[in-house]
């Protein structure tokens, strides 16, 4: 018998579509009560033109898919890509989501979503021809920790990697891996502390802490730190060297030599007890891969009663803005002072 093929309008399309959703939800039943859960955000500028945005979906089992994330090219450099990443990943666990898995260019964003705490699991080559396209993942649900108990410290102390996103409260170890966000409180590690993922809570004490994502951290005690993501947060103290790659906004702290990669950072009431070193940041980077030639300062805030002991060196020109009872004591290369004389 021959078959004629013919091509399919737009009702015949989602009949399809709607077949095959059904054929799963027949062999592996459904977990959430809307088949798919669109999850889109965007971010306007004061004459509300969106200047940055992300399309995702919760689908079928609880599993979050992102399909397109974008950050207009006059906007890029200022963390707008990961508040949108982050706002979606919230939001999908509030809805018990499990996992988020998404693809990208050799072009695009690979390395900003390893900094956020995804993982490589496929690579189609020469798609197009001459380039490879990324296919990530990231886990993001608590069953690992639920499973095994991790808020009881009794178990903890036995542990030294958690593959999954974790909630840990009152806990102590000698050292820790947790591939996957981490949520804490009152955590206290004796020698190393690698999060690969996002990192929130209140009173952390470790020797080497290093983080491939965010940082939100109330009360923060470490000896050296390096962080790949955006560190935020109060009552923060590095006795060693400290390398923040993606930008550093903390008050209330007590820090020596670290060096910073970002656009803009913030200081405010901290003591900085030895040198700053702003690193050279490409600012033209982009999810798409465009770049911009039009030059844009980084820029270095200090606030409060914020006091620089040591010297602040930029690799290319920047700005320092200083502010209220700021002050440094040290000399500042390559830089523009904005604000009150340095003593």
């Amino acid at each position: 018998m021959n078959w004629d093929i013919a091509t399919s309008n737009e009702e015949e399309t989602q009949f399809v579509e709607d077949k095959l959703v059904a054929f799963n939800k027949n062999h592996v039943p459904f977990t959430q009560k809307r088949d798919f859960e669109n999850l889109n955000f965007n971010i306007k500028d004061k004459n509300e033109f969106v200047i940055a945005g992300i399309n995702s979906v919760v689908y079928c089992w609880k599993v979050l898919y992102i399909g397109i994330l974008f950050v207009a090219e006059s906007y890029r450099g200022q963390q707008l890509g990961s508040l949108l990443l982050n706002k979606v990943e919230d939001q999908a666990k509030t809805m018990e989501a499990s996992l988020s898995h998404l693809d990208t260019f050799d072009w695009q964003a690979k390395d900003f979503y390893l900094k956020a705490g995804y993982e490589v699991f496929g690579v189609l080559d020469a798609c197009p021809p001459g380039h490879k396209r990324y296919y990530m993942k990231k886990i993001l649900s608590i069953i690992f920790t639920i499973f095994l108990g991790l808020n009881v410290s009794a178990f903890a102390k036995d542990i030294s990697t958690i593959n999954g996103s974790s909630r840990l409260n009152k806990v102590e170890y000698d050292s820790l891996e947790v591939n996957g966000d981490l949520t804490f409180g009152d955590l206290s590690i004796k020698d190393s502390l690698v999060v690969n993922g996002s990192i929130q809570g209140k009173t952390l004490k470790c020797k080497i802490f290093k983080a491939n994502g965010s940082v939100d951290v109330d009360g923060f005690q470490a000896q050296d730190v390096k962080s790949s993501g955006l560190f935020s947060g109060e009552n923060i103290t590095v006795t060693g060297d400290a390398e923040f790659d993606g930008g550093l906004e903390i008050e209330n702290g007590k820090l020596h030599d670290m060096q910073i990669a970002s656009a803009r950072s913030t200081i405010v009431d901290t003591q900085v007890n030895g040198n700053i070193r702003i690193k050279k940041v490409n600012k033209g980077w982009s999810f798409f891969g465009f770049k911009s030639n039009e030059p844009s300062a980084q820029i270095l805030e200090l606030k409060g009663n914020s006091f620089v002991n040591g010297d602040i060196f930029f690799e290319e020109n920047g700005e320092v803005h200083i502010f209220d009872g700021a002050k440094v004591k040290g000399k500042i290369v390559n830089a523009k002072v904005i604000g009150l004389v340095c003593t």
